[in-house]
C-alpha cells in the first residue's frame, strides 16, 4: 500500500503530496515550500522516515507550486519532472514571484520532462499521467488506479476547477478535459487536488457547479 502524508505550504496554500512505499522509495508532488520552516518540515519529513525521492513530479508549474523546487532537489539529492509545455512557466517564474511579492529561485531546466506516454511507479505500481490542459497546457494529473488516488493539480478542486484566466489557460479545453478523462473515472476515486480539501469524482460529478 502507498503511503501518502499531505503539507500545505506558503501564502497560495499549495497541498504538496509525499507518496511512499515500503521499500522507503518515494515522489513528491508539487513541493511548495517557501520559508525556511517549510523547509525544514519538508525535509525533515523525507529523512525521519528514512525515504529515498525517486524524483519530484510537478502537476504544473504555476510559481506557487514550483517554490521548493530547487531546494529539495538540492538537498535530497534528486530529480525533477514536469511537462514540457510547463517550461515557459519556469522560465518565467522569477517574474512571475515579483509579481506576487515572492522571491524565487528559478529551477534549472527539468531532468526530465514527462507525458502522458511516460511511465512512473511505486512499489511496482503504475502513476498513470494524464494530461488536462487548460488551467495551464501543461497540466498533468497523476493516477493511482490500484490505491483509488487521483491527483489532480489545479485542474479539478473540491466544488470548483482551476482558473483559466492566466498564459496559457483555456476555460473550454479544461472542462472538456475533466469531462473526458477525469469525470470518465468511477465515482469512488479519491482526488487530491492543489488546493483545498480532498473529494471524489462521484461527489464532483454531482455538485460541482462548473461540471453540470
Amino acid at each position: 500500500m502507498v503511503k501518502l502524508e499531505k503539507f500545505v505550504f506558503n501564502p497560495f496554500q499549495v497541498n504538496t503530496y509525499v507518496l511512499s512505499d515500503g521499500s522507503g522509495q518515494g515522489y513528491i508532488i508539487d513541493p511548495a515550500c517557501y520559508d525556511e520552516n517549510e523547509k525544514k518540515i519538508l525535509i525533515s519529513y523525507v529523512k525521519n522516515n528514512g525515504l529515498t525521492i525517486k524524483a519530484i513530479i510537478n502537476t504544473h508549474c504555476h510559481v506557487d507550486h514550483i517554490l521548493g523546487v530547487e531546494y529539495v532537489r538540492e538537498q535530497l539529492n534528486t530529480t525533477f519532472f514536469c511537462s514540457e509545455e510547463e517550461q515557459f512557466l519556469i522560465d518565467n517564474s522569477v517574474a512571475q514571484g515579483e509579481f506576487f511579492g515572492l522571491t524565487v529561485k528559478r529551477p534549472v531546466k527539468p531532468d526530465r520532462y514527462i507525458s502522458e506516454k511516460s511511465k512512473l511507479d511505486i512499489n511496482g505500481k503504475e502513476i498513470k499521467i494524464i494530461h488536462v490542459p487548460g488551467h495551464s497546457p501543461g497540466s498533468l494529473c497523476f493516477f493511482l488506479e490500484d490505491e483509488k488516488k487521483l491527483f489532480s493539480g489545479d485542474a479539478l478542486f473540491s466544488g470548483s476547477i482551476g482558473r483559466t484566466d492566466l498564459p496559457g489557460g483555456n476555460y473550454q479545453l479544461l472542462v472538456n478535459g475533466i469531462r473526458d478523462k477525469l469525470l470518465s473515472m468511477q465515482d469512488d476515486i479519491e482526488v487530491f487536488p492543489g488546493h483545498g480539501p480532498s473529494t471524489s469524482v462521484g461527489n464532483e460529478k454531482l455538485t460541482n457547479p462548473f461540471l453540470q
